[in-house]
């Protein structure tokens, strides 16, 4: 890992205050719910956002434009100038960017338990360490296919390719809704599985499963690294013939 990448990426986050405004409002919108719940008893028991969900939320709006906004830009012939290796830098920045968004997703689930009970520990010493663990792999596995989709558009172009799976998940499953066809909610899921690539481990039992599950997990994830790495040195190539 290159340092000096790693800490560009988390300024470049930083002097972006439309991204900041963005992530403090999906920061603070689940925590609003999870106040009123306390007052109201209409909201006590409405489904909560997920850790992983917010993971992924995070991810696609820190990550958007993360390799394409460089190109833009002209930082990327310009990083490249200097000794360092492609995978560096993508691997660099895939790290800083999962790093911002792990810890905003756990520290919004420290602060929902904190405020479900009212301040005081108990709950947060049930909390099963497990979904640490899962937020983890969602904020890994989501940078790491934002940073794919980066690298084969320009700018913040990859928005309308996460935006267009998105559309065409939600399309099969309303067909799966009203026509009952079996394959729209197996696309659906292939799509969604896609764009947040993770491993829930709640949800799995016996050694077996935990590691086909983490087979899977990290065959998706290096391997969108590795061609995100392939069209970030492709891109440099044309930059060469120029």
């Amino acid at each position: 890992m290159n340092n000096a990448i790693f800490q560009f990426t988390i300024k470049q986050f930083l002097a972006r205050p439309v991204r900041i405004v963005l992530v403090v409002l999906f920061f603070l919108f689940p925590l609003d719910f999870d106040c009123i719940s306390i007052f109201s008893p209409f909201f006590e028991g409405l489904p909560r956002m997920s850790s992983t969900d917010s993971a992924c939320n995070f991810a696609f709006i820190i990550a958007a434009g993360i390799i394409g906004s460089d190109v833009s830009d002209g930082i990327l012939p310009l990083t490249f100038s200097r000794p360092l290796k492609r995978i560096e830098y993508i691997l660099s920045k895939w790290l800083a960017v999962s790093s911002m968004v792990a810890i905003l997703a756990i520290l919004n689930d420290l602060i929902h338990w904190m405020i479900l009970s009212k301040g005081s520990l108990e709950m947060l010493q049930s909390v099963e360490p497990c979904i640490f663990l899962n937020t983890v792999t969602a904020a890994l596995g989501s940078t790491a296919i934002i940073m794919l989709f980066s690298s084969l558009v320009p700018g913040i172009a990859d928005i309308g390719i996460i935006l267009l799976i998105g559309v065409i998940a939600t399309i099969t499953m309303l067909i799966n809704h009203y026509w009952k066809v079996a394959w729209a909610i197996n696309v659906a899921a292939v799509l969604l599985s896609i764009l947040s690539p993770h491993v829930d481990l709640s949800t799995l039992s016996g050694t077996y499963e935990v590691i086909e599950a983490f087979g899977i997990y990290l065959s998706t994830v290096f391997t969108a690294l590795f061609l995100a790495t392939y069209f970030v040195n492709r891109k440099e190539l044309s930059y060469g013939r120029e």
